[in-house]
């Protein structure tokens, strides 16, 4: 994904150095002893190398030429080193199937490859890597022994090919010695049958090991064991991604239970360990207990009943861990605590963050990441500040964090731009900070709003809070809140709107995990602060962010700026009760993205709406989608969240060009210029699925550049028009009336980014970018 967590000194494979904090290989950034920037796909290097990988960290076997290389070997030709591909690259890298079997950079990343996500991977058929091995050394060097390890990676696998490619784990404390599977959940198959339409997926792998005994100066073995899992001849292309390790010593563990006994008493030089369990039982901790180091994983819980109370010795902290296993939480009466709040961010392609810190801290504590010390407009941090009226109104204004020693972080919601190197380098990142926890009761100051506006909250302490209950004791709130997307490895920001019961437009808890900030509507009559108070917090409710399956009636369009990156969506729901008018309860009024592009809809009202709430009481219904964006160049119109019943068909009509096109079948690229006029794109909704076009669902339409020849394989597409521009939307080939494959030749272009579109009677069917 992006970036190694933490420096790795002094040895040459992974390492573990510290306790308590995550070490990881992502392939796309150096990690000392494992890798020098992003890996390239060439091979395996005795002290690495530029796109290599350190073989001092990685060794291989199963293959053909080389058939191998140890630790400490060399192995940098034929199958070791096949380079940088998408899986996608004609036929993979080279022309006979001898040439393409090997070791790969993948770049996983399906939006092409401006935003690259490397992994270590492979592609073979028959016997060659089947069965075939990689192993990972890591080593700890914490000084300490390690009883306990969180593992992770995520495994990449494109499902091109007809034999499905199965991935098993396992690991021992000797190169040599007996292996231990790590469980069928850590193991990964891919899925065989080819898709007509293939895209990379990743499957997120964790596990926590036990009752170790890993003795520091000593090396853990890693082994992902390759093999056809069924069918026959070239297998699917697959990787491993985003390698992560954590370390512990801990006398006492929570997984569910307690072990190997509940810590209660003075036990000042004892570290505790709480993990996340699939019951979601909070770990008790009752009577008064002393500790030195309380380590909360993320998903795990820790509820201190009242009557009880926690002290941490002054030599300990408090460890809080968030990240896309869920949020660490604690909640009850703790005492002389020193905590340490850490949550990890994945935005390897740019992504706004809304965030709370419950700990009660300044900037200056800030570690993991960048805060820019200028005045650009473009600063990354920035907090709704209520006090503070903006120009001509009497409303709170927006204010950037330029330094930091600008404020404390315990009392605001902050948005945090991450994740494309334009402020403080790629995701993912890791943010700490370090201070007292916050504890109840909490006055956040807010202003008064007309309809449509917003305040940016936090939620201020370390565990859940109900939002029935935070309404209820603030009275100028509206029943509903806006909450980003719960899913950490979406590239964009995403709003979901959440009221009581789970009535929101996708369905949810009451509850609002910590670190979390939310935006809010307050009425003209509020008294200024909104009242955070020990009634409303939570640790026994599992909060659900977002929902996986689909809402009925609900559709969700994307736009995105495909050199730049920037994105913006707009969200449709038809429902009986719904009467096209802005219902404030329901509906989503648009908060316009400064100087990125903005989709939106109208409510009958002349409202512009972020989701729109529409009445289904038609069979064929036109609903205007509104562009504008300041940036110039080629975007992409795309339906990212599909609701709707099969039967129905979805057509965008873009009313300056004349184009129509199933939006449910394919994305629409079209060339922006600034100042071009907003009311540009309809949506044709139609219940009985005439549509009025030639359908090509079965079309399999695929580009690649081969040497200095783009091809482009029209599939069962006839009568196309083939058009290629630039990044910055200048025509520089086209082709009419063309059937098979269309061939081009590059050897004059310059180098860069290429977008190719393909259409066939009036309707575009196909777009890709390529690189020259």
């Amino acid at each position: 994904m992006a970036a190694a967590l933490c420096p790795l000194l002094g040895f040459s494979q992974l390492g573990v150095t510290s306790l308590g904090e995550t070490f990881q290989i992502d392939f796309d950034n150096g990690v000392t002893g494992v890798n020098t920037g992003a890996f390239q796909g060439n091979g395996f290097v005795n002290g690495g190398g530029s796109g290599a990988l350190n073989s001092q960290a990685f060794k291989y076997s199963g293959a053909t030429n080389p058939a191998s290389v140890a630790f400490g070997g060399t192995a940098n030709t034929a199958q070791a080193s096949r380079g940088a591909s998408n899986g996608f690259n004609g036929a993979l890298n080279g022309g006979a199937l001898s040439d393409q079997i090997g070791f790969y950079a993948f770049n996983t990343n399906n939006s092409g490859i401006l935003t690259a996500d490397y992994s270590l991977g492979w592609f073979t058929e028959g016997t060659i890597l089947s069965p075939g091995e990689i192993t990972l050394k890591i080593t700890n060097t914490t000084g300490d022994t390690i009883n306990v390890a969180r593992l992770a990676y995520e495994a990449k696998a494109l499902n091109r090919f007809n034999a499905s490619t199965k991935i098993n784990v396992t690991y021992s404390f000797s190169e040599f010695g007996t292996y231990t599977t790590l469980g069928a959940a850590f193991d990964h198959t891919t899925p065989g049958a080819l898709s007509a339409s293939p895209l990379w997926s990743s499957n997120g792998k964790a596990v926590d090991l036990s009752g170790l005994s890993w003795a520091s100066g000593t090396s853990m073995y890693l082994k992902f064991t390759t093999n056809i899992a069924s069918g026959s001849g070239s297998q699917d292309p697959v990787g491993i991604d985003d390698i992560t390790i954590k370390g512990y010593n801990a006398k006492y563990v929570h997984n569910g239970s307690w072990s190997p006994a509940a810590p209660t008493g003075a036990l000042t030089n004892n570290n505790v360990l709480v993990l996340p369990n699939l019951s979601g039982t909070p770990a008790q901790i009752s009577g008064s207990t002393t500790l030195k180091n309380l380590y909360i994983e993320s998903g795990a819980k820790v509820d201190v009943p009242t009557g009880s109370d926690l002290t941490m010795a002054p030599s300990g902290k408090l460890y809080l861990y968030a990240d896309g296993n869920g949020y660490a939480q604690i909640k009850g009466d703790v005492y002389s605590v020193t905590a340490v709040y850490q949550t990890h961010r994945t935005a390897s392609s740019g992504k706004w963050f809304n965030m709370a810190v419950p700990v009660d801290a300044q900037w200056d504590d800030v570690t993991g990441i960048f805060i820019q010390t200028t005045t650009a407009p473009n600063t990354n941090l920035w907090y709704y500040d209520a006090a503070t009226p903006a120009t001509n109104t009497a409303d709170g204004t927006w204010t950037h964090v330029t330094d930091k020693t600008t404020t404390d972080v315990d009392d605001r919601g902050y948005q945090l731009y991450g994740g494309d190197g334009t402020f403080f380098g790629s995701g993912p990142f890791d943010l700490e900070v370090e201070g007292p926890l916050v504890e109840a009761p909490v006055s956040i100051a807010v202003s008064g709003q007309t309809v449509g506006r917003f305040n940016l909250v936090p939620n201020p302490f370390p565990s859940a809070i109900d939002w029935e209950e935070v309404v209820t004791d603030n009275t100028e709130l509206g029943n509903i809140y806006y909450i980003q997307d719960g899913d950490p490895n979406l590239g964009t920001t995403q709003y979901r709107s959440y009221t009581f019961a789970g009535s929101g437009t996708n369905g949810a808890t009451d509850d609002i995990p910590p670190g979390q900030a939310f935006f809010v509507t307050v009425d003209n009559t509020t008294d200024g602060t909104i009242d955070f108070n020990e009634d409303q917090r939570n640790v026994t409710n599992e909060q659900t962010l977002y929902k996986t399956t689909a809402i009925a009636g609900l559709v969700k369009f994307n736009v995105k700026h495909m050199a730049l990156g920037y994105s913006d969506e707009s969200e449709v729901k038809f429902d009986a009760n719904y009467n096209d008018n802005n219902l404030f309860r329901e509906d989503g009024l648009k908060r316009m993205n400064t100087g990125y592009p903005n989709i939106y809809t109208m409510s009958a009202d002349n409202k512009e709406m972020v989701f729109n709430g529409l009445n289904d009481s038609w069979t064929t219904k036109d609903v205007d989608l509104y562009f504008q964006g300041d940036e110039a160049g080629n975007y992409q119109m795309s339906m990212n969240y599909d609701g709707l019943p099969a039967e129905w068909t979805v057509i965008l009509e873009d009313k300056m060009l004349g184009n129509f096109t199933n939006i449910r079948k394919s994305g629409y690229g079209f060339t922006h210029a600034v100042g071009a006029n907003a009311d540009r794109f309809v949506l044709h909704f139609n219940k009985t699925g005439a549509v009025g076009l030639e359908e090509l669902s079965g079309a399999v339409v695929f580009s690649y550049v081969k040497n200095q020849t783009l091809a482009v394989n029209l599939d069962v597409v006839n009568h196309a028009d083939v058009t290629v521009f630039d990044m910055n939307g200048k025509q520089v080939a086209n082709a009419t009336n063309q059937n098979g494959v269309v061939e081009f030749d590059m050897t004059d272009w310059a180098s860069g980014v290429y977008m190719i579109t393909v259409s066939s009677n009036g309707k575009q069917v196909h777009s890709n970018k390529v690189v020259h």
